[in-house]
């Protein structure tokens, strides 16, 4: 039905008669509303050219009769028709003109509609225009807001909706008004304003360390540096504040640091994190480098020695060594472990040498001197002792020249000794004499002792002294000397027996026996 109407609907017949007996610029020309059109509802009808001089519009529907209805008069008449079908309406356009000459105007126009039977309802109503999310979180100093648009029509019609600034723009903070427009399939329009709102509630968010530790340096902790930045995302950076600042000096142990930012909208972000100082340095030792000491004994010696230790927390600690200071310390190499600990149960460990060395001479036992009697006119064999004794311990060796138990010519000789050790170390050379007695110092001595025998009738010490003299003289009267021993040891197996003991007399035979020789007597024949 409604495509036959808008077949019709704009469909008008002009149809112009001029009148003879006066000619005029005005044309009559009509036109009736867009269709459709139904009984009994009334239609406008608008003369659509003006006149250019004062005229009638004389409106008539022309219902097959002769004059037909009259309708009005008029720019614009409204009709109804009671029937269906074609209806034309005639405007007519008549009039006197005013000018230099009396005119008659008549100009007529058509104007034909067809008339639907049955009245359909008309959709004269708008649809309705909603908007959601008009109010977002601000993501930056421009958020992009994805509002979502809708329109319903009554009739259930489709409808197209468009909005200032559309979807997806970008919107400052604040209120910013949008302008909506829909349009039903009837061509009816709707129009509306509404508000996207942004707005500003999300605090800076703070970027803060995590696992934060640092080493003490002192008993006061140490000093810690940190990084804490903030971004507001519609302020951009801001300032972060700390409730313990970076570079300040952290105790031992866990401290919570908390930091607030603030936005330009009074926003406040927090953010924490713990900073730990922990000890975990072992204290310092401060030990001596290597001792050299010099053996005291066949143990080694005795070596002292300074060791301390100190914390950068606690300070000084107590120091162990397992050879305490002052302890002896055998020949050779000894490595010293020395360790401290700290309250924190840090242990610093640290070692040394301490090297004993027998760098020293042995030393050398000698006689004042030495004294024997020769057994011939060259001399005799002399022995002496001489011992040789390392401090260090360990065998020394004496080593002397002449060496006991050489032959010594009559009269004095130096012997001069040594002493070296197993370690290589030799002693300066020391000396001592021996003296061997020739036969007048042997008769010297033989004769002291009988004197002290203080035998009666003194004729032993008498008959002692007969040699010594013999060669004392000068030149020496070494044969006398020889009989008188030769006589002497007669007379004490003969005549003198009595006078001595037997020991005596054998120590007596003895010694003059080996004077004889020293002289050098001649062997006695018998």
């Amino acid at each position: 039905m409604f495509g036959r109407l808008a077949a019709i609907a704009a469909v008008f017949t002009l149809f112009v008669v001029p009148v003879a007996r006066a000619s005029t610029t005005d044309v009559a020309t009509a036109a009736a509303e867009p269709g459709p059109y139904f009984v009994d509802q009334p239609i406008t009808f608008t003369s659509t050219t003006p006149c250019t001089t004062t005229c009638r519009l004389i409106w008539t529907y022309l219902n097959g009769t002769r004059l037909g209805d009259r309708v009005g008069e008029g720019e614009s008449v409204q009709q109804s028709f009671s029937t269906p079908g074609s209806k034309t309406v005639q405007l007519r356009m008549s009039e006197f003109c005013v000018g230099t000459t009396r005119l008659v105007c008549d100009s007529v126009a058509y104007v034909s509609v067809f008339v639907e039977d049955v009245a359909t309802p008309i959709d004269t109503t708008p649809p309705t225009i909603s908007v959601s999310g008009v109010e977002v979180e601000a993501t930056g100093p421009l958020t992009a807001v994805q509002y979502a648009v809708g329109a319903t029509d009554p009739e259930g019609s489709a409808v197209t909706v468009s909005c200032t600034p559309p979807p997806g723009s970008e919107f400052p903070l604040g209120g910013t008004p949008i302008d909506c427009t829909a349009t039903d399939a009837s061509g009816n329009v709707a129009t509306a304003t509404f508000s996207i709102v942004v707005k500003d509630t999300t605090p800076p968010a703070l970027h803060t360390p995590t696992g934060l530790a640092a080493e003490a340096t002192s008993a006061d902790g140490a000093v810690v540096d940190f990084d804490v930045t903030a971004a507001d995302v519609v302020d951009g950076d801001v300032g972060a504040t700390c409730s313990t600042p970076s570079g300040s000096t952290f105790p031992l142990g866990s401290t919570l640091v908390t930091c607030t930012a603030s936005d330009a909208h009074g926003n406040e972000g927090v953010g924490r994190f713990e900073v730990v100082v922990k000890d975990a340095t072992p204290p310092a030792l401060t030990l001596p480098d290597t001792i050299v000491a010099e053996a005291t004994s066949g143990d080694g010696a005795a070596v002292s020695y300074a060791a301390s230790a100190t914390d950068v927390v606690d300070g000084p600690v107590g120091t162990t060594c397992l050879s305490p200071s002052g302890a002896t310390f055998a020949l050779g190499a000894t490595t010293v472990q020395c360790s401290a600990t700290d309250a924190a149960g840090n242990t610093g460990t640290g070692s040394f040498e301490v090297h004993v060395l027998d760098t020293t001479a042995p030393t050398l036992q000698l006689p004042d001197s030495a004294v024997a009697n020769a057994t011939t006119k060259l001399g005799g064999v002399a022995t002496f002792d001489v011992a040789a004794i390392d401090m260090a311990g360990g065998d020394a060796t004496a080593d002397c020249a002449p060496a006991s138990g050489s032959w010594f010519a009559i009269g004095t000789t130096t012997v001069t000794c040594t002493a070296t050790d197993v370690r290589g170390n030799t002693s300066a050379p020391q000396s001592f004499t021996v003296t061997v007695k020739g036969a007048v110092a042997q008769l010297s001595d033989l004769i002291a002792t009988v004197t002290a025998w203080n035998v009666k009738g003194h004729m032993v010490e008498i008959r002692s002294k007969g040699p010594r003299w013999s060669l004392t003289q000068a030149p020496p009267k070494v044969n006398l000397a020889c009989q008188q021993i030769r006589d002497f040891e007669r007379d004490l197996g003969d005549s003198l027996a009595s006078t001595i003991s037997t020991e005596r007399n054998t120590w007596l035979m003895g010694e003059l026996a080996r004077i004889y020789d020293v002289i050098g007597c001649a062997p006695v024949t018998n």
